[in-house]
């Protein structure tokens, strides 16, 4: 009845399994189990404590209700159950990623980055784990750490065009623009309508000196999107476009520049300087 969602079904069936047997600690499991599906966790949660009461060493146990816990939004307790399931099988990677998780959703990285990488110890070819670490390394500014974990994620695996993005992203907060084109393509091509991945190609494109080509890409999914948020991006653009051709002396270029700047976000004084300053030029 469970594989079949009939999860109503099933949950009449384990109270007629525990008439029969009430010590049995996975008939409380299921039946709480049966009654989260039905988003009925206070209902669900005193049976999976029953179930725990009969086996409080059942390392599975502690784990099946500790991501059942998470889910419900009680995440310390959740965690708290987790870490006891990594105490009672230490070697266990799918308890030391679940509680990886859960520090992650109390924003403890520091916790959560040696369960992740404990983890990977035991599930080496797990692209999942690598990627969390990863994250967490990231969120610690251990970027090289990040970068070699992301580095080991295989190009077969559904989250590889992740794997790219970070690298690149790594990669052009580091200056380092030709290895960032290179793997934000890498990204691209796993994932074509990855828009992250296409604003950090703009950028590179920015910060490489090829306004165009990155101002088109930031136009284009302002647009899609209707995203704002973009407006103070392609301003820029367009305003560091203005100041290379300023420089130059090519002031009528640069006007146009300034002004299409001016399009995506209220005049500052800079960008209002730079005008007067080149229809000054001009008119001499």
């Amino acid at each position: 009845m469970v594989k079949e969602e009939k999860y109503g079904s099933a949950i009449k069936l384990f109270k007629e399994a525990l008439k029969r047997d009430r010590k049995r600690a996975d008939i409380y499991l299921n039946l709480g189990a049966c009654y989260e599906r039905l988003n009925q966790f206070d209902v669900g949660e005193p049976i999976y404590k029953k179930a725990l009461e009969l086996e409080p060493s059942n390392s599975r146990f502690n784990y099946l209700f500790g991501k059942a816990l998470i889910r419900n939004g009680k995440i310390n307790e959740g965690i708290t159950y987790l870490e006891e399931a990594s105490r009672i099988e230490p070697d266990d990677p799918d308890y030391l990623y679940a509680r990886g998780v859960g520090y992650v959703a109390i924003n403890r990285y520091d916790l959560a980055e040696p369960a992740f990488a404990q983890a990977t110890n035991y599930a080496k070819d797990s692209c999942i784990l690598k990627y969390n670490l990863g994250l967490a390394q990231l969120c610690l500014a251990k970027t090289n750490e990040a970068y070699e974990a992301f580095k080991q994620i295989k190009i077969d695996s559904p989250i590889a065009s992740e794997k790219y993005y970070h690298l690149a992203k790594i990669d052009f907060e580091k200056k380092k623009y030709k290895e960032a084109y290179k793997n934000v393509k890498m990204s691209l091509a796993l994932m074509p309508g990855s828009r992250q991945s296409k604003k950090l190609l703009a950028g590179i494109f920015v910060c490489t000196g090829n306004y165009r080509e990155g101002i088109k890409i930031l136009e284009h999914l302002q647009k899609k999107n209707l995203d704002n948020i973009l407006n103070f991006e392609i301003a820029t653009a367009y305003q560091k476009w203005g100041d290379k051709i300023y420089k130059e002396k090519k002031f009528k270029l640069a006007l146009d520049k300034y002004k299409q700047a001016a399009r995506y976000i209220p005049e500052t004084e800079k960008l209002k300087s730079r005008i007067l300053e080149c229809e000054k030029k001009i008119s001499r």
